[in-house]
């Protein structure tokens, strides 16, 4: 594999738009109007890292997720419980606990299968 040096690097990611900062020149205001824009339209659904990805790449807004989310929990906060549990597992914990080293004897379990079957 080839390495590419530092300049190479950088053109290439120049040619392809490929952005990994992070303007802090932009305004709060700036965010706040583009998150109002994005949920008063077919993206009031969206989370907050989905909201940070359309902001960055529809409204040309190179900001931090953390902001993103902060504005959206003052604009709209009542939406971000609405959208999803953030923290929550998506499966619950079993609480049964799997028992091992159960034998049963082969017409044991023939029957058993022909009972459930």
């Amino acid at each position: 594999m080839n390495a590419w040096s530092l300049k190479s690097l950088a053109r290439r990611m120049l040619y392809f738009r490929i952005q990994f900062y992070t303007d802090h020149d932009v305004e709060v205001n700036e965010v706040e109007d583009a998150v109002k824009k994005e949920i008063s339209g077919p993206g009031k659904l969206l989370g907050y890292r989905a909201m940070h990805k359309k902001i960055r790449e529809i409204q040309g807004l190179q900001v931090a997720k953390d902001l993103v989310y902060a504005v959206m929990t003052k604009v709209d906060p009542d939406g971000l419980e609405e959208r999803g549990g953030v923290g929550e597992t998506k499966r619950p914990r079993r609480d049964k606990a799997f028992v091992s080293g159960v034998s049963t004897s082969a017409n044991e379990q023939r029957t058993l299968q022909n009972t459930i079957f």
